[in-house]
Order: structure tokens, then sequence, then C-alpha cells
């Protein structure tokens, strides 16, 4: 039954109870009594903040940390009496929802997810630019560790993190110290003992005013409630963790918000976090609601106090606080006890619903270290929680704190910027999967621009560019910079260093051999032969030498090695014809796919033999059309086969094309990133829009056709960037022609 202030009610009457035995007896000792009980009880409700406020960070001995046991994806924290077991997520990825009204859903959502039984979560957050960092902590307090409880825990990890995956919310473990090297220092602190002093002086004062007034003597008793702490805190001891620098923050707004303006709420809170680089940790603990049902049963007699203004007024607004909360678990909402620390500039906050706690410490300015400690190893810190419902805490979410959706690694490849100029765009080559791409667009749309850009940018990151270029383009630009050109009709590679199946394999775009001129051709290579001309000679007139005699205008000249060429690491560009009579001549497209598959194969071979390596060359195909065509008798092109094969062998293989159609499935899936530039063209647009997998809004800035406009698409991720792609000057069409005619 509520009875509005009974508290203070019995301590009144009791107060008049003592005054009058006081004034009756002529002794102050009842008053006095009682008081010092009154503020025994009062210290003994704060006593460890009054400890930190005479001891600082020796508080922590309190409850020390004197072990951890820091294991790959966890790490196991040893305390007196309790050890806590913690798991780290680190959010990698994300869909965000395209209208504040989903947006607000799925913060929703997302928090509801945390809200996991018998244990408890934190979310560690970064701030700021260029990184928003994002991370999930779940915590399990028991008493005993056994592999049973292991084993139980890491199946409740994989169920949130496929919970995760339902919202689009991609996660992966993370090593411990990672997260909590942003909010706790792992360095060893060794406390020497020092003397109890408030308990030495509590004896002294007790044993004088015993002798001299003892009338005096229950005033002992306030400060008494602090001696089992001190005792703890003045004995020697090393810890292994303490809290960095963190401020405790209150959330004062009660309000349950509906998606619209929840959304807006996550808008308005990312804003804001942008600005503040900080570090935001928060506890959160899955409130039962059988037990929010009987806070909201007792809240419904102070309302009905309050009809008939028996109540008190603040009693009344922490009601319908509750009530509310309890309304709200018919809508699906999941309520949580929590507390927000930070260690930040808090002014930006103020203006979102947060207040600074003012306790006693930060008015003298201490610093509490006990209850922030427990609040980031996830242990209940009951006085300073507040009970919210996942609706109210939306701000919690990481569509709030997310990093950049590149990142400059050793290998990365600049591309341009995203939709803000601050917004880098990198081609992480040594990141990806698979580093085989492919640039896709229509005629105008910028692809040799881009290519050249890209060669020059991974030359810079010690990748060496390889061009093949059927119609010569290349030529002026590969002279301004100094590259190899090779025009293959003028300085041919000697073919027959391939393998006989290599041979084989590529004649079929010519004329296919027969099971008898395959035979032939085995039976010659194995003599021997220096040049394409000898052994057209030594065949004499038969079938075999006539197909051979196709090839003889273009590769029966004096040959370069190739394999001595790339070993230079110099740029090179292989032009498919010859400008031996002033004006570049390309190869018949027939020779030029069968000098394409003799390249790769001999680009292959050399490539393994290198062994297992990070990105190396970059393969630029130019005209990919040309080539995605199988030979004869073979179920895919050369380059396809290449592309699932040398992914690890420090070969990157990147198609130009016009059109999707151009590209054979194998390679579209092969391709671990691709890249759309934008165009107008109406069947362009919508076949990207399919194999891309375009939003509304994606399409609508990809379909206007700026030029240099972009969509990135990496295989192992869900979702594109949008890029402007930033073309080094020199690499520009018109720049580079205007360059050469002055030479």
């Amino acid at each position: 039954m509520y009875l509005p202030g009974l508290s203070h009610i019995v301590l009144f009457f009791v107060s008049m109870l003592t005054l009058i035995l006081a004034l009756a007896r002529g002794t102050p000792l009842p008053p006095l009594t009682l008081a010092s009980f009154v503020g025994a009880y009062f210290v003994y409700h704060n006593r460890v903040e009054l400890i930190e406020l005479i001891y600082g960070e020796r508080g922590l001995l309190i409850d020390p940390v004197y072990n951890i046991k820091m294991k790959r994806d966890y790490i196991i924290i040893e305390m007196e009496k309790k050890i806590v077991v913690s798991a780290f997520l680190k959010i990698i990825d994300l869909d965000y929802p395209d209208s504040e009204s989903k947006l607000g859903d799925a913060a929703a959502s997302f928090i509801s997810s945390l809200h996991i039984p018998h244990t408890t979560v934190n979310i560690i957050s970064r701030g700021g630019q260029p990184s928003r960092d994002f991370y999930i902590k779940v915590n399990l307090l028991v008493k005993k560790l056994s592999p049973e409880v292991l084993k139980g825990f890491s199946l409740l990890l994989q169920d949130l993190q496929r919970r995760l995956l339902s919202l689009g919310i991609h996660s992966q473990p993370t090593p411990p110290r990672e997260v909590l090297s942003l909010v706790l220092d792992f360095e060893e602190t060794f406390f020497r003992p020092i003397p109890p002093v408030l308990t030495i002086t509590l004896i002294l004062a007790g044993l004088l005013l015993i002798y001299f007034y003892s009338n005096l003597s229950p005033i002992i008793l306030v400060l008494t409630p602090l001696i089992p702490l001190e005792l703890k805190v003045v004995k020697g001891k090393k810890i292994v963790l303490k809290p960095k620098d963190l401020e405790q923050l209150r959330y004062i707004v009660s309000e349950i918000p509906d998606p619209a303006r929840a959304g807006a709420l996550v808008k308005s809170f990312k804003s804001t976090m942008i600005w503040l680089n900080s570090i935001f940790v928060s506890l959160l603990i899955p409130e039962d609601p059988a037990e929010l049902s009987a806070k909201a049963q007792k809240a419904m007699e102070v309302l009905e106090a309050g009809r008939a203004g028996v109540s008190k007024l603040r009693d009344e607004f922490t009601a319908m606080n509750v009530i509310n909360l309890y309304k709200a678990l018919e809508t699906g909402a999941t309520p949580f006890k929590f507390v927000f620390y930070t260690n930040g500039f808090t002014r930006g906050l103020e203006a979102l619903g947060f207040e600074r706690k003012l306790s006693l410490s930060s008015l003298l300015g201490k610093k509490t270290y006990y209850n922030t400690l427990h609040a980031i190893i996830g242990i209940p810190v009951d006085k300073d929680m507040s009970l919210k419902v996942n609706k109210q805490l939306v701000w919690l979410t990481p569509y709030i704190f997310m990093r950049p959706r590149t990142t400059r690694t050793p290998r990365a490849i600049y591309l341009g910027h995203g939709l803000r100029r601050d917004e880098e765009v990198w081609l992480e080559l040594d990141l990806l999967e698979n580093v085989h791409g492919l640039v896709i667009g229509p005629m105008g749309s910028g692809k040799s621009t881009t290519a050249r850009t890209i060669s020059l940018r991974a030359l810079s990151q010690g990748i060496v560019p390889i061009f093949i270029d059927p119609s010569g383009e290349y030529r002026p630009f590969a002279q301004c910079f100094n590259f190899e050109v090779i025009d293959l009709i003028d300085k041919p590679f000697n073919i027959l260093e391939n393998s006989l199946e290599d041979l084989v394999r590529a004649l079929s775009y010519l004329s296919p051999l027969s099971e008898y001129e395959t035979h032939l051709l085995r039976q010659h290579l194995v003599l021997g032969n220096d040049s394409l001309q000898e052994l057209i000679d030594r065949l004499g007139e038969c079938s075999l030498s006539w197909k051979l005699e196709r090839l003889r205008p273009y590769f029966g000249g004096k040959t370069v090695s190739l394999s001595r060429l790339l070993s230079k690491s110099k740029p090179i560009v292989f032009c498919l014809g010859s400008l031996s009579e002033g004006n570049y001549k390309p190869m018949p497209v027939e020779v030029q796919r069968t000098a394409f598959d003799l390249l790769l194969a001999q680009l292959r071979d050399y490539v393994v033999s290198q062994g297992l390596n990070e990105p190396r060359w970059l393969l630029i195909v130019d005209e990919g059309h040309l080539f995605m065509q199988p030979s004869p008798g073979f179920s895919e092109p050369c380059v396809v086969t290449m592309a699932r094969m040398l992914r690890k062998f420090g070969l990157a293989i990147t198609i130009l094309t016009h059109e999707w159609g151009d590209v054979p499935e194998g390679f579209r899936r092969a391709a671990g990133w691709k890249l759309a530039l934008a165009h107008s063209d109406p069947d362009y647009v919508s076949m990207t829009h399919v194999y891309m997998a375009l939003s509304a809004s994606e399409l609508t800035w990809f379909q206007r056709g700026i030029r240099g406009r972009a969509i990135l698409r990496r295989g192992h991720e869900p979702h594109n960037i949008l890029v402007e792609i930033e073309p080094i000057e020199e690499a520009k069409t018109d720049l580079i022609h205007t360059h050469a005619k002055t030479q």
C-alpha cells in the first residue's frame, strides 16, 4: 500500500520522541544517537563514493580485478568473488534504411536484439572523424567457470550474430584488447599497504569521547560503515585494470517516440556525434518484463492516491514514467536498465537530453573509479542505472557510429570522393578476397581515363600495371610516362614457349586442330624450335603448317622474352598491332584473341613461378568484349579461367568493356569489385540497376549520366559505394593527345 512520505513521517515522530526524552532526562544522548544512526544510514549508501573521495584510485581495491586471461575473441576477468566472461563483436557494415520511419524501427530492433537474459551488454563507440567504430561487448557473470559455460556462451553469441544479420547489420568477432584499450588501462599497478587512518582516528576519537564526555560518543557511529571498505583499501595489492577518464551522463528524456520521431532522433545524434571526437560507453542490463509489471502495479497505487490528493508530486511523475514504460511493452518494446559514460566534451550532448551527474566527488574535482570500472566490465551499477525501453535508446545504435566505407590500406588505390568531398573512396586491393575487377560503361563514359588513373596510382603503391591494348589507344599515354611499349607484330613474344595445351586452345580461334594435328605438333615441340618460322619449315606441306602459316606474319619475326620484361617490374603496354607503316594497324580480331590467350598463359606461368603474393601486377584489358568469347570446344574464355586461379598469386585482372552482356557470368561472379560508370542510356541503366542492385536513391544519382560518377560494389559487401572519380590530370585523353602532338 502506498503511503506518501511514510519514512519522513516516521522519522519526524521518532525525532520528536527522542527530543522529549532528551528534555525529560536532561541529556542530548537520545537525539544524538538518532542523528548518528541516520547519518550512518546515508554514509552506508554512499560509502564507495566517500572512500574514493578520501583515497582516490585506491578505491578500486574494494573489488579489484586481479587477473585477466586474454583469448582470441573473448576475455576472462577474475575478481575476488566473481568471474566475468566477455566477448566482442565489431559492426563492420549495415544496410542503412532510406526513410526516418524505417530507420527508427531498425534502430529499435537493434536495441531489442540485445535483450539477452542472464547477461549484460556494453556498447562502446568512438565518434568523430575519420573513423567511427562501434563495438558490442556481451558479458556473462559467473561464480565458477567451466567448459559447459563457455560453450553455452559461444552459442549465445552465434544467436546474437544471426539476429543482427537478419536486421542487415554485419558483425565479426574482434580481439578484446582492440576494444578495451579505448576505455581501460592495462598497466599493472601495485598499491603498497598504508595505515588505516580513518579507522585509527575513529577508535581514538571514540575512546576520548567515552572518557571525557560519553554523551557525545554516538557520533562515531556516523563513519563506522566506512571501516570495512577502508580495511580493504589500505591493504597492498596489485590491480591489472583501471578505467580511463570517463564522465557519467544522465539521459533525462522520458518520452517514448514513435518510429518516425525515433528515426529523426537517430539522425540528430548522428549529426552531433560526427563532431564529438569522443569515446562513448553504455551498459545495458535486460529488465525482466514481469518485474516491470510489478513496478507498474505499485505505480497505479501512487496514481490512485494522487486522485485522492494524498500523493507526492515527485512520486506521481515517477509513477507515470513507469506506466508509460509498461504500456510500451504492449507494442513490442523491451526494457533495459542502463548507464552511460563518455570522455569527451559534453556540452554538445545537452541539447539532446543529457545532463552531467553531479556527485560529491565531481563537485570536489575528484574522479570516480569503482562504478566506472564495474560498468565497463559489465557488472550492474544499481544505484546509478536508469530504466528505459529500446525505443528510447535508439541513439545507441550503429546507425550513428559508422566508419567510412573504405579506408586507406597499404595497397589501396584512390578512386575519388563520395557524396561529400571529405569522404575518400579507396579500392582496397589488399583487403579484397578477390582482386579481379570489372570497369563497365558505354563509350564516352570515361573508362579509359579511369583505367589510366588507376594504373598510375597503382604504380605509386608498388603495383606494376600491364595494359592489353587492341587499338593502340594507350601508346601516347605510355610514352608520356616512359612505359615499355610492345607492338606485338613488330616485337612478338615467342609463342613456342607456351605449353601444347595453351597452343591448342589459342589456335582454336583461327582453326581448331584435329587429333592428328595435335599429335604432330606435340612431336615437333619436343624436338625444340627457335622460332615459328623454323617450326613451319620443319613441318613441310601439311594441314598443320597451313594453319600455323596464318600466324607467321604476326609471330614470325625476332621475338622478345616476356619473362624478362616482367622481371624488370616496369609498366608495359602490349599493343595488338603494328606501327611499322606509320599509322597503327591492329591485328585481325581472331589473331588478337589467339595472341591474348597465349600472352595470358605465359603471364600465368610467370606469376605462378613467383609463388603466393600480395597484388604485384595489375593487368588492364581494354575492349574486354573482344576476349570474352570462349575458343571453340571450350566452356569459358581463358581470362575467366585465370581469374578463378590467380587471385592469390599477385595478379589482379581488370576488364574494361561497354555492356554487361559483354561479360560472361563466370567473370561477373569471379570479379571481386565492379565499377559502373554513370551514363544516361536507358538500357545500360536498367541493366546496371539489376546487376548492381541499385536502391532508388542510387538509381536517381546514377541515371543522370554525369561524367565521372560511378558506383563501386565490392564482392563481400551487400551495398554500393557512390564515388566521383577524381582522375589524374595527365591521364585525361585531351591532355595526352595535346602532349603527343608537341613531341
